[in-house]
């Protein structure tokens, strides 16, 4: 699975059941919606309401992670539908709507999120 765009955070609320995880949700103007269970607590690095960010989903694990993403995670492919992608992040979610790139269930994920600017 490969997946890399710029998206605008949209919303960005706590989860009272969960402390410190926040729901994300972000779009782009190509039609990709992702809605991101955030651990925002555990990360440290704050996102919110209007930030720009950049999505990266890649099979392959960045060997230099650390100074490309302000956040980098890993999951799995666990539900694939026509248009519509969810990736357990060690139970958290992450769900891509209008993804249409190939993608296989039960496949390793590399997640990388890099503000790129704050602005709207």
């Amino acid at each position: 699975m490969k997946f890399d765009e710029i998206l605008t955070v949209e919303q960005a609320e706590l989860l009272p059941e969960y402390d410190g995880i926040k729901a994300l949700i972000m779009k782009n103007n190509k039609g990709h919606q992702v809605y991101l269970e955030y651990p925002e607590k555990a990360v440290g690095v704050e996102i919110y309401k209007g930030l720009r960010v950049r999505l990266c989903l890649d099979n392959v694990k960045d060997p230099d992670y650390r100074k490309n993403w302000d956040v980098y995670m890993w999951g799995k492919v666990y539900y694939v539908s026509q248009d519509m992608v969810r990736i357990s992040l060690g139970g958290l979610i992450l769900e891509i709507r209008g993804f249409s790139g190939p993608v296989s269930l039960g496949e390793k994920v590399y997640v990388g999120l890099k503000i790129v600017d704050k602005s709207k």
